[in-house]
This record gives structure tokens, sequence and C-alpha cells, in this order.
């Protein structure tokens, strides 16, 4: 589950891969597909302040060791098929509103899908009874 919110971080395997007779890091090329994609986050929001809840996250290339990085942090994930991973969220850790949480997935080859982001709403405004607000408040005398 996200601890806390943090600024977006490059991520990049910790290991270089072994390729023919050189090694390379894995990179995804700006014209080719990734193999691991997102298509959508269900739910695609929430506001600050609703009930803790599960991510969905649907797409392609999953594996039983995808991770779920969420708005920069690796996420404890839940494999469920090639499609579709899930984790936590915890609400009570959101504090402010933010219309771009970025959302990506990342397999234990490298392979790491697009970004999708997760909106994270302001909480919904409280309604003000304006005729109690206009009344005075009442006057007690302490004797």
């Amino acid at each position: 589950m996200a601890t806390e919110k943090t600024p977006e971080k490059t991520l990049t395997p910790s290991a270089p891969v072994a390729t023919s007779k050189r090694t390379a890091t894995p990179t995804l090329d700006e014209g080719a597909a990734p193999t691991v994609v997102i298509t959508a986050l269900a739910p695609a929001s929430a506001a600050v302040g609703d009930p803790s809840f599960v991510l969905r996250v649907l797409g392609a290339g999953f594996t039983r060791d995808s991770v779920i990085v969420f708005a920069g942090q690796d996420e404890p994930t839940t494999y469920f098929s090639d499609g579709e991973v899930q984790t936590g969220m915890n609400m009570p850790l959101w504090q402010g509103a933010d219309p771009a949480i970025p959302c990506l997935v990342r397999n234990a080859d490298g392979a790491v899908s697009n970004t999708v982001h997760f909106v994270m709403d302001p909480p919904p405004a409280v309604p003000v009874d304006h005729a109690a607000a206009s009344k005075p408040f009442p006057v007690i005398d302490l004797i």
C-alpha cells in the first residue's frame, strides 16, 4: 500500500540483462508496443476520505512476479491472471487531491508497462446549513 505520496521516480532494472556477448539495460523503444500493457484501473479515481479499497489493474502481459508501482512506490501485488493484478489502497494515508498519480506495472524480467494515471479527488464539500449558521449563539448566564 502506498505509504505517502512521493515525486515520480524513474524506474530502472537493478541489474543489467545479458544479451549475446554484451550486457544491456532493457529499454522500451519509443515506437515499440510494450509487452506489459495497462488498459484500465478499476476504480480509476477516489476521493480523499473514501474508505480503503482494492485497486484492480487490468491489461495484458502480467506475470506472477509483476509489481504494481503506484506513485513511485512498489506495492504489495496480488496476481490474478495475465490480465489482472491488484493492490490495496490505504485511503487514510492520502491527505490531498492529485489529478495524476502515476501507476504502472513492472515484471521481473524488467519489462515495464505504459503509465496510467489514477485521480485522487478532493474530499466532498461539507454542506452548510445556512439557516442554522445565521442563528445567534444562545447566551448562557453563569452565576
